[in-house]
Formats: C-alpha cells, sequence, structure tokens
C-alpha cells in the first residue's frame, strides 16, 4: 500500500475461498484472459485478520455476510471464475474492454487526471484490463466484498463499498462509469442510474452490460425455445420468479431503459449480442465461445441453488430443476442468451 494515500484496498478474497467445493465441475474449460489514487477521504485499510468477517460460509460456498444488497449468489472461486469466463466471452466477442466513445472521454487531459469507476468490480478482472488500456487514467474498482488483488497497479484503487447506498464522490467526480453484471446486486437500479449521473461530469459516460436471464432460441431453428428447451425456460422463470420476491428485476433490457428514459442522458444507445451456449454454431472462434458459456451457464445454475432452497423448494426438486436444465444446454442445438450493452452521455 502506498504511504502517501489514505485508502483502502482490497486483499485477495481467493485465498479464503479455495476450500470452497465446486458442485458444477466441467469437462469444459471455462476461456479466461492472462492474470490479468482516490479523493481525501477517511477510508481505512483492510487488515488481514478482517478480511474473513467479509464472508459466511453456507453448505461449502461462500457468500457476502454484510449489507444491503439483494446478491443472491456466491462470491467464492467458482463464482469468480464464471464472472471471469463472461468478461472474456465479452471481450472476444466484442474485440474490446468496451463500448462507445471511451477513448475520446478518456483521452490525455494536461489539467486533470481522468478517473473511471467500476461498479460491483469483483476480483478486478475489467478494471486491471482497463488500466492498462489507459495507463494515465485513475480507475477505481468497488465491491461489497473484498475479492481484488492488494497490489493493483499504480493507478488502480479497489474499495469496499455497497452500491445501494449513495456514493461516496462529489458530484461531477468521473468521467467514466462502469457498470457490469450489477442488477443482481442492486434493490433500485433507478437510484443507482442517478447515482452515476450526479457523480459523472458533464459529458461523462456510462457503460452497462447486463444480461437477459431467459434462454432464447436461434431464428434458424423452427419453434419456439418453450417446445426445444423445456427445462431451460421452467429453470429461468423459476428462477425470475425468486429473483422478483428478492426486489430485483433481473431483465438487462429493463436497466437499458431506466438509462434510456432517464433526463441526466443523452445519445443513448444499445448493443444486443446474442451469445451462443453449446458448440451448434457453425463458426469455430463462436463454438468455442458457446462450449465456454455454456460451462458457465452450468456453474451459474448450481450458484442459485441456495437461494431456491430459500425459496422453500426441497433439495431434490431443485436439483432436478438444475439436472434437467443442464440436459438441456448439452442437447439441445440453437439455444442463446442476450446481452444488452448501454452507453449514455451525461447531460
Amino acid at each position: 500500500m502506498s504511504d502517501n494515500h489514505d485508502t483502502l484496498y482490497h486483499s485477495n478474497g481467493e485465498a479464503e475461498m479455495e476450500g470452497a467445493h465446486d458442485p458444477s465441475t466441467d469437462e469444459e474449460t471455462i476461456l479466461t484472459d492472462e492474470e490479468y489514487g482516490s479523493p481525501e477521504s477517511s477510508l481505512e485499510e483492510v487488515q488481514d485478520e478482517e478480511i474473513a468477517d467479509y464472508f459466511l460460509e453456507i453448505n461449502g460456498r461462500l457468500y457476502a455476510s454484510h449489507g444491503g444488497a439483494p446478491y443472491p449468489l456466491p462470491v467464492d472461486t467458482p463464482e469468480n471464475d464464471r464472472t471471469k469466463a463472461n468478461h472474456t466471452i465479452l471481450k472476444r466477442l466484442i474485440g474490446a474492454n468496451h463500448r462507445g466513445p471511451v477513448t475520446a472521454v478518456l483521452a490525455v487531459n494536461v489539467d486533470r487526471q481522468p478517473r473511471v469507476l467500476d461498479l460491483c468490480c469483483g476480483v478486478g478482472t475489467w478494471v486491471k484490463d482497463m488500466s492498462a488500456d489507459f495507463p494515465h487514467a485513475q480507475i477505481i474498482g468497488v465491491d461489497i466484498v473484498p475479492l481484488a488483488t492488494r497490489y493493483p497497479p499504480t493507478n488502480v484503487q479497489f474499495e469496499i463499498l455497497d452500491v445501494n447506498s449513495p456514493l461516496r464522490w462529489t458530484d461531477g467526480y468521473f468521467d467514466l462509469i462502469h457498470s457490469r453484471d450489477v442488477i443482481l446486486s442492486v434493490c433500485d437500479y433507478g437510484a443507482l442510474v442517478n447515482e452515476a449521473a450526479r457523480t459523472l461530469r458533464l459529458g461523462g459516460l456510462f457503460l452497462s452490460v447486463e444480461w437477459s436471464n431467459h434462454i432464447s432460441l436461434h431464428p434458424s431453428i423452427p419453434g419456439d425455445v418453450e417446445t426445444h428447451a423445456p427445462a431451460s425456460t421452467h429453470f429461468y422463470d423459476t428462477v425470475n420468479h425468486n429473483l422478483a420476491t428478492l426486489g430485483v428485476n433481473p431483465d438487462g433490457f429493463a436497466a437499458f431503459n431506466l438509462i434510456a428514459n432517464s433526463p441526466h442522458f443523452t445519445s443513448v444507445t444499445v448493443e444486443q449480442i446474442d451469445v451462443p451456449i453449446g458448440t451448434w454454431h457453425p463458426e469455430e472462434g463462436l463454438r468455442q465461445i458457446g462450449s465456454s458459456f455454456r460451462a458457465a451457464q452450468k456453474r451459474l445454475a448450481h450458484a442459485y441453488k441456495r437461494m431456491l432452497l430459500t425459496a422453500g423448494m426441497s433439495s431434490e426438486a431443485v436439483d432436478t430443476l438444475i439436472d434437467d436444465f443442464v440436459h438441456d444446454l448439452y442437447t439441445t442445438d440453437g439455444l442463446m442468451m442476450t446481452v444488452y450493452l448501454t452507453s449514455a452521455e451525461r447531460v
């Protein structure tokens, strides 16, 4: 830790999580990339002996132990591997770490250092990639649990922060705010959009990446997804119903609508990418992506197990729901899931 910064750096949670059992071991390899400054404040460094206090072990999986987030998934090594796989999948699909006029927004400025905030950063994969792409920018990653490295690049800072609370920065502080896979972590996404708008400078950029959270069928396949993959439809209907009881709307397109309808943003664009699930696609590159995404979906299904049990389903019913879903993933061609990439300019 730098001696001249009163900054909260997160210790690497991986050390505390290596013992977590992954019930969804895959024969497929999940794709991963190579291993991948703040305003004055009263922040304090998290000490090594405090790390365990942020986690709660339930049935061999680790969860966040505190805060107001409705997030239902584990925060352990298997889950972090899944989110890193999704990062790599998206990076391969779009050929970059972002969409939108990011290079212009983060251009070198002799008067001030460009500032970036990544909400719910997890282990910090996107933050570290962006720190290499924009070494002149200050990049801050926040999450409710300490998952990221204690020794980040010199232009990176990690903090513990619940995004359901007001952000601690002053109005117009950031040039870019990035929000990826955040929708399961917030009670009120509209309030988060407003906080992003408040802390962005005029002309600053808000980037959102969220998934549809339901399975669809490629147009080349006749019929509908309910007929071809009924277990997949049933799985996500069940998951989304239980998410709704937690106050979460898991639809990524709904997140785009909240941004598009905000009076604080203009030039709002959304790119919809259909990501294949499985190895059915004729293009080799997309077959590799589909194989990795299928493995990630299998892990995600097991990650939802605690939420489903807590909702009152029996262990046998949950296992059947997950097993039938995974069977669909491995036996049905044409399955896809849509990801929405939104870019919006602060006005």
